[in-house]
Parts: structure tokens; C-alpha cells; sequence
């Protein structure tokens, strides 16, 4: 994604007001305490996440400006960012960005699409630890080259609760992790990362279960997981609405997709990981 960034304009705004914002949509946890807002004012776009920082995103996606707390680092501000703004600008610029992490198994990446808390970095995780190399842990642009779904790489980094970080990796990981936020931020090495768009092998839709539990899914099933999973932040553009649909649709058409139940916690992320990896593997042998 850093090719990409590059092309988008980020700005410090200490001025940045929301008079006149008409406010369409916002986030709230369980317990309805609201987490982020989004709105709109002529040719721009606003995400207020309270306490933390505002953003102001052209429609057209070219710029980023924003104001942040005082309390926030250098390094925090940067992750909001990345993890915040920009997948909305990317999609303001025509580009379909998933929900998902990406992992490079059998020498191509294979997708895990779900929504936040689903532990899609803590499976990134996982298959860091297990030897594999990661394409990103949160937030999947897509380009399509000769007609096939590739992953535009993200920043070399995972973000893990420390708790987490410290069960799932080996110790030589957390010495390369730095506080962010309320997470940990592990820095990767060239080895653990892919930094060049590789194509897309399969995607795994995310869900909870008792038991592990792999399961194909027919192209309509999909596609509509696939649809949940996107960043949309112009919801009113018909032209991105209909280049997004197009896209997962050759998405689904290209590559095997699988529903994936698995418990949450961690003791049986080990043997989760083996089983993914043998069915991703069988599957490209038998192609």
C-alpha cells in the first residue's frame, strides 16, 4: 500500500472544523458508547473518532488532513492513519479495500475477511509464528493484473493486544514491538513480509464456532461476505458502488471461497493454522 500512499496527501490541520458537517453514520460498541462518526460538506468527507483524532477526507481521495489529540504519538497518529483513513481514501480513489488479513501460503496470498474483533491479526499472528510470511493484518486493497485479484501489501507491521502478542509469539518478535495505542505494533522483518502484490490463491470468510470447521461456498455466499467486508465510505456514488461490485464479483469468480468456523482464544490456534495451510496446499496440487 505504500505506492499507493504516496500518491495521497496527508496534512496536519490544526484548524480542521466541522461547522456545517451533516453527520450520516456512526459506530457504537455494546454498550452504545460511540466510537466514530462520518459525515459530509461539499467536497469533502469527515470521520471524527472521539478523543483520538478528525479527519477530513477529499471525495475525490487525493488528500487526508487531520487533527489529533495532543496525548497521541507520532507513531499512534500514524496507525490511525493507515488503519482509518486511508482505506477510505483508497476506496474514494476506485479501489476496493477488504476487511481481511493476508497471508502467503503455497507462494500466492490467501485472504481471511472479517469484521473488527473477528481476530483477523491474531491469525496473522499465528501463521507468522508457524514460519509463513504476511502480506498485511487488517486492511487488503485489491488490483487486478491480466485478469487476476492481487494484494497490495501493507505497512511490515502486525498490532496485537500485549496479552496476545506475547502467547502467540516467539520472544524474539516482541522485542521488535512498540506501543501503540492500547496495542503492541510488531515490526516485521523482509523475510516475515511481502512487499510486492501477489496473487490472490483463496478467501476464507471468518465466523465463531465451537468447533474448527472448513466449508466451501457457493459464488452468491461469497460474494455477499465479501460485500460485508469492504471499506465504503461514499455509500452515494454509484460509480464506486458498481466498480466494487464488479470487482469482488471476478474476485469470487477467480478464486475458491470457504467459510471458516473456528473458536476464539488461542489454544487451538496452532493446529488451525496446519489445517488451513494442508487444505490451501491440497487444493493448489490439485490444480
Amino acid at each position: 500500500m505504500h505506492d499507493l500512499a504516496s500518491r495521497i496527501r496527508i496534512k496536519s490541520s490544526k484548524g480542521l472544523s466541522f461547522r456545517g458537517v451533516r453527520w450520516f453514520h456512526e459506530i457504537r460498541d455494546r454498550k452504545q458508547v460511540r466510537l466514530a462518526r462520518f459525515g459530509r460538506q461539499s467536497a469533502y468527507f469527515y470521520m471524527n473518532v472521539p478523543g483520538l483524532i478528525q479527519f477530513r477526507i477529499r471525495k475525490d481521495g487525493s488528500e487526508i488532513a487531520y487533527r489529533a489529540h495532543a496525548s497521541l504519538s507520532p507513531s499512534d497518529i500514524a496507525g490511525l492513519i493507515s488503519t482509518q483513513a486511508m482505506p477510505m481514501a483508497l476506496q474514494l480513489r476506485g479501489f476496493t479495500v477488504l476487511h481481511a488479513c493476508a497471508v502467503k501460503i503455497g507462494g500466492k496470498a490467501a485472504l481471511f475477511l472479517g469484521p473488527q474483533g473477528q481476530g483477523k491479526s491474531t491469525l496473522a499472528a499465528a501463521f507468522l509464528a508457524a514460519g509463513y510470511s504476511v502480506l498485511s493484518d487488517d486492511v487488503v486493497p485489491l488490483l487486478f493484473t491480466h485478469g487476476k485479484p492481487r494484494v497490495i501489501p501493507a505497512a511490515p507491521e502486525i498490532r496485537l493486544f500485549a496479552s496476545t502478542a506475547k502467547r502467540v509469539l516467539p520472544r524474539k518478535w516482541l522485542a521488535n514491538s512498540t506501543p501503540v495505542l492500547h496495542k503492541r505494533r510488531i515490526t516485521l522483518d523482509r523475510k516475515s513480509h511481502v512487499s510486492r502484490p501477489l496473487e490472490v490463491s483463496c478467501i476464507f470468510l471468518l465466523e465463531t464456532s465451537a468447533k474448527l470447521k472448513i466449508e466451501e461456498l457457493s459464488g452468491a455466499s461469497a460474494l455477499s461476505g465479501a460485500l460485508r467486508s469492504c471499506f465504503r465510505l461514499d455509500i452515494g456514488n454509484p460509480r464506486l458502488l458498481r466498480g466494487e461490485l464488479e470487482s469482488l464479483a471476478r474476485l469470487v469468480e477467480e478464486v475458491p471461497a470457504y467459510r471458516l468456523r473456528y473458536p476464539r482464544g488461542l489454544a487451538k490456534l496452532e493446529t488451525m493454522v496446519r489445517g488451513i495451510a494442508r487444505k490451501i496446499k491440497d487444493e493448489q496440487s490439485a490444480d
